[in-house]
């Protein structure tokens, strides 16, 4: 599952797969009320702060 993947950033360029998979799931279920208590984890939790940051972002959308 993408939410356990051990991705670490080793520069910008990196595409962190954790926010591959939100994306997809923002784009066919973002008014599913899973698919927000997950970003909100991933702007909480994330070890990726560009991911957390992001996250936040798109939660500031919404």
């Amino acid at each position: 599952m993408a939410r356990h993947d051990p991705f670490i950033r080793e520069d910008d360029l990196h595409v962190n797969p954790r926010q591959t998979a939100l994306e997809a799931l923002l784009e066919f279920f973002a008014d599913q009320s899973e698919t927000l208590q997950l970003l909100n984890d991933r702007a909480e939790n994330d070890p990726d702060e560009q991911l957390r940051y992001w996250a936040k972002e798109k939660l500031s959308e919404q």
